[in-house]
């Protein structure tokens, strides 16, 4: 399957391409009903077999045919409806990992049968799933930057990738967020600015607040582990870890303010505020845009992470309303998209220029 062609000069008619691959008119009115209900059945037969006295009597054989029933018969039979659709075939591996713990539920965590599943076959199925995920991000980033000349937004690609491979792009989003925490946190280095990117935290006091956050939550941490482990241990350390996990995710968005940035292509807007906020405004969709300070009641979208604390000077109004991904991939709509821009009477001007 071909996802980039040559005539593809932009990131944006990548990301359109690539997403028209993944969701299809097929896959939107795919028959879902009947590609899950008979994997479905298998399930249930599988459930009934072991309320019946034979199950008891011949309960190691008959565990290991309800295991392959539900961890090779199923996701083939779930193959076979969607052989020729334009579903991505890796979603059979999502069906896999349902059969390996639904199999779990219906024998028994006791049964050695579970034991072989969660010590031998779960840990194959999930580096299959972690390698093919890493290589379609791999070809894409490859085919993206033969075409543009350059490397293409991580958390999009991710969120994208993830969704094809996975099948479901909730949960893509979901897992793309957790990575790119990672990804900004360590991996990825501050890149230079073209004349064609914005920044919007130079002149705010943003990075400041963010780093106040980490610096009190880390103080708080600290206070509330003495004084819950007293108590218990077991919760004093369930809470250190989450409140240093949302340290480093808060790390992680302000290291992303900084890369993703917002930047002027061909055809529209690409919108970014670190890991809190991304969209795409097409130049023909907007209605008008001009400096604006105030606040804003109504349907509006704020390109922020703390809408209520975080300032605007910029004012995108909009024909039709644009999606705006939030953090772990929440969607929210409106026609009316405020955001913060460093040099806003710049960026103003070339917008005005672009969309003529």
């Amino acid at each position: 399957m071909v996802l980039f062609r040559p005539e593809n000069h932009t990131f944006n008619t990548l990301i359109k391409h690539l997403n028209s691959v993944i969701m299809t008119t097929d896959i939107r009115k795919a028959n879902w009903k009947l590609y899950f209900g008979f994997p479905a059945l298998i399930f249930l037969s599988c459930f009934l077999i072991t309320l019946s006295p034979a199950f008891k009597v011949n309960q190691p054989v008959v565990s290991f045919a309800i295991a392959f029933d539900l961890i090779i018969t199923a996701p083939l039979v779930y193959l076979f409806f969607i052989r020729k659709t334009a579903i991505s075939k890796t979603t059979i591996f999502r069906m896999m990992v349902i059969g390996i713990v639904a199999t779990g539920f219906i024998i028994g965590a006791d049964s050695p049968v579970t034991a072989i599943l969660k010590f031998w076959l779960a840990p194959i199925v999930e580096t299959i799933v972690i390698f093919l995920a890493v290589m379609k991000f791999r070809q894409f980033r490859k085919e993206a930057k033969n075409n543009r000349g350059e490397n293409t937004d991580f958390l999009i690609c991710t969120r994208l990738i993830l969704g094809k491979v996975f099948g479901s792009q909730k949960v893509a989003n979901i897992m793309a967020s957790e990575i790119a925490v990672v990804y900004y946190a360590f991996a990825k280095r501050q890149r230079t600015i073209s004349n064609e990117q914005f920044t919007s935290y130079k002149n705010t006091a943003i990075i400041i607040m963010l780093y106040t956050f980490m610096f009190l939550l880390s103080v708080e941490t600290g206070i509330v582990h003495l004084l819950v482990a007293m108590k218990s241990d077991l919760w004093a350390w369930v809470l250190t870890a989450l409140s240093l996990y949302t340290c480093l995710q808060l790390f992680a968005h302000i290291r992303a303010i900084k890369i993703r940035v917002t930047t002027l292509n061909a055809t529209g807007i690409d919108l970014r505020m670190g890991l809190a906020s991304d969209a795409f405004i097409e130049y023909e969709n907007i209605t008008s845009i001009d400096r604006f300070t105030k606040d804003l009641e109504g349907n509006n979208i704020k390109i922020a992470l703390l809408d209520g604390l975080e300032e605007h000077n910029i004012r995108i109004q909009l024909k039709k309303e644009v999606e705006v991904t939030k953090m772990f991939g929440i969607k929210k709509r409106s026609n009316v998209v405020l955001m913060y821009i460093d040099e806003p009477e710049l960026f103003l001007e070339k917008v005005k220029n672009k969309g003529r």
